[in-house]
């Protein structure tokens, strides 16, 4: 058996959803954290598939195995500002939980494909309003930037690595290092 831990609420921030499973552990080895227990709910959880592996990785290393978001789906988009000029390419969370629990009934259950979709542009919208929100103009004869505007590029390459993407302020703009 396995205990899941899931998100209670809805976040305002990027790819976080009611129901989303955030956390699977062998059940018997189990051992939540006071913050995580008060902040999300602890389930029973099935998946015999997920399971197994994960009892597999225990006989061969020894070590509680975790899985982090194990239902997460990715897909590779360009993200466009009003202009049309690409203010983003690389990986967006379609999903961050294919598989859910639903708070309500108190029962396991699997995102329908409009659900997740839903949840797709959902994400593509708040990372298009968290990169264009406050951007400042860089001018492109002179690559230097105040500090103001490298705290706000600084938030954005935070942003970016919440959902998995390295990133970094480079020429008065942001480079993408490595895209999960």
């Amino acid at each position: 058996m396995l205990e899941a831990l899931i998100r209670k609420k809805e976040s305002g921030g990027l790819d976080k959803f009611q129901g989303d499973v955030i956390c699977v552990k062998l059940k018997e080895l189990s051992d939540w954290g006071a913050t995580e227990i008060r902040v999300h709910k602890v389930v029973e959880w099935q998946d015999e598939e997920l399971e197994n592996s994960m009892r597999e990785e225990l006989a061969i290393r020894g070590a509680s195995p975790v899985r982090i978001t194990p239902y997460k789906i990715l897909e590779k988009c360009e993200i466009l500002d009003d202009k049309g000029q690409s203010i983003y390419n690389g990986d967006v969370t379609k999903t961050r939980s294919s598989k859910y629990f639903n708070i309500d009934s108190g029962k396991q259950e699997e995102k329908s494909a409009e659900r997740i979709q839903k949840e797709f542009e959902l994400n593509k919208r708040k990372l298009k309003e968290d990169i264009l929100k406050d951007k400042p103009a860089v001018k492109q004869e002179n690559k230097s930037i105040s500090d103001d505007e490298k705290q706000i590029l600084d938030k954005y390459v935070e942003a970016l690595k919440s959902i998995g993407v390295t990133s970094d302020v480079v020429d008065g703009g942001i480079k993408i290092l490595n895209k999960g």
